[in-house]
């Protein structure tokens, strides 16, 4: 009898732990993974709405051998980042509030790894890992990405306000700024698709919590010891703070499009605009493009200095009520998009009644 493809052995492995998929959000490709919303057996609430709060998201591995490795890699980058608030940097007894609460925001702009399943190969009489079957995090629901609210906006002929673009780069650059000083990673695939906006979690002013997924293709190299140093992933570095420019300058080009309707000069126009000419001014983010430009400029951190400042001084302008109404044009709201996505007869299928305290619970 010929063994059961790496795909449908993974969903098993993962079934028999007691989880049960219940829809699912990205098919596989050759080397990504199926994603899928699921819930653990015995969850319990008391109507759908409340199990719906309790969905988890699965990654489970399709039968390309490079689909195992990405998963292990991202386990692996998730697991540091994890490790960070539960050690010395903010999770420490002699830790200050103001350093917890530091920790606190910079842990929202991640998904945490909630379990995994990993493959281990004996080499020289010790376990190394070798693959990764599936991993878990807890949802973002409904999943709405940075590229689903750019697509709303050309739909929509809606520009994309300054004061939204300036909170992206807030929540982007200190996303990145820390992944690259405490632990040298790179995520290489730092575009709008892996963008999560968190509609439920919500900034002072009302703009969504931002949140990066999809590590599969980071990079990890030990942290330099001096600013001369070379580190082996500083180039992926490097490529990940142009990212956050080349997001920025997109969200620009909507701003100016739907503005002035002059598509055609739309390039000439930006380099003339005095907003986006602010932008590069203040944000100095340009000067990272070579390493040479990074030890001038004072480094990651400078430029991080002078951008906050501006983006801050944006954002600030801002009054929370203006936030909802253009999040209200340019989102599904929370409310109506959950049910859209996970319907409730998914999850009476997977759910039953129980006698003694009324509540759903997951069988």
């Amino acid at each position: 009898m010929s063994s059961l493809p790496p795909s449908i052995a993974a969903i098993n492995r993962f079934r028999d732990k007691g989880n049960h998929p219940v829809h699912q959000i990205h098919r596989s490709r050759t080397q990504n993974a199926a994603v899928w919303y699921f819930l653990r057996k015995g969850t319990q609430g008391r109507n759908y709405d409340d199990l719906r709060a309790q969905l988890m998201v699965v990654k489970i591995a399709s039968d390309a051998p490079a689909s195992r490795k990405r998963l292990l890699n991202e386990a692996e980058a998730l697991t540091k980042i994890k490790n960070t608030y539960a050690g010395e940097r903010f999770g420490a007894a002699n830790v200050e509030g103001a350093d917890r609460e530091e920790g606190r925001q910079i842990m929202q702009r991640f998904c945490h790894l909630d379990d995994c399943d990993l493959a281990t190969v004996e080499q020289h009489g010790a376990s190394q890992l070798e693959d990764a079957w599936w991993i878990t995090t807890r949802a973002i629901y409904p999943s709405f990405t940075l590229q689903h609210y750019i697509d709303n906006l050309h739909a929509q002929r809606q520009p994309a306000p300054g004061h939204f673009t300036a909170h992206v780069f807030l929540e982007l650059f200190s996303a990145v700024k820390f992944l690259q000083e405490e632990h040298g990673i790179a995520h290489n695939e730092l575009v709008e698709r892996n963008v999560l906006l968190d509609l439920w979690t919500r900034t002072p002013k009302q703009f969504p919590i931002i949140k990066l997924i999809d590590f599969g293709s980071a990079t990890c190299a030990p942290l330099a010891s001096s600013p001369d140093e070379v580190c082996a992933n500083d180039v992926d570095k490097q490529n990940d703070v142009k990212a956050i420019y080349t997001i920025i300058s997109n969200l620009e080009k909507i701003r100016r499009q739907y503005v002035t309707g002059d598509i055609d000069r739309l390039d000439d126009e930006m380099r003339k605009d005095k907003v986006f000419q602010e932008w590069d001014k203040r944000s100095k983010i340009t000067q990272y493009y070579t390493r040479e430009g990074l030890k001038k400029s004072g480094g990651l951190a400078n430029l991080w200095k002078e951008a906050r400042f501006f983006c801050e001084v944006m954002v600030g302008k801002v009054q929370p009520q203006e936030a909802i109404t253009f999040l209200n044009l340019a989102m599904l709201q929370p409310a109506q998009a959950t049910k859209a996505v996970v319907p409730d007869q998914l999850l009476g299928g997977i759910s039953r009644i129980d006698p003694a305290s009324g509540m759903l619970t997951v069988v």
